[in-house]
């Protein structure tokens, strides 16, 4: 699979731990440009290592899972991330500055989460200006 670009899987019925960790681990993923696993039930934690794993990943596709935890301030050292949806997960707090501050980032899926007061819906609150003029610090 040293070969592998694309990994699409959405709606087919994955349960259980986030398999991103397993998958960086158990073959060479360092090409993969983009992955899509939205609408399983994939629970856990994000992988805090994605970037130096994917050097290359230039879309994050996983809304509608149960992925839970934070979203990592270690995404914004994804340099070729064009693409991030995480939303409709359970993750919590804000969306870390570094993220917004990805020059190659044109698409943040801002829908709200399951739960009031997270992560995406944060910035979906967020006035125009604070968002493209965010201060040092996390993006409240």
């Amino acid at each position: 699979m040293s070969s592998l670009r694309i990994l699409r899987l959405p709606f087919n019925n994955i349960k259980g731990a986030n398999p991103l960790p397993a998958l960086a681990t158990g073959c060479p993923l360092l090409e993969v440009e983009e992955i899509g696993l939205g609408s399983n039930e994939i629970d856990g934690e994000m992988m805090p290592d994605l970037c130096s794993s994917l050097p290359w990943l230039r879309k994050l596709i996983l809304p509608n899972n149960d992925l839970n935890g934070v979203a990592l301030p270690s995404l914004g050292q994804c340099a070729n991330l064009e693409s991030v949806s995480l939303s409709f997960n359970l993750l919590v707090g804000p969306i870390p500055t570094e993220m917004l501050l990805l020059l190659k980032l044109v698409d943040l899926v801002k829908q709200p989460h399951r739960s009031p007061g997270t992560a995406l819906e944060t910035l979906a609150t967020t006035s125009l200006e604070a968002f493209l003029h965010p201060s040092p610090g996390v993006l409240t």
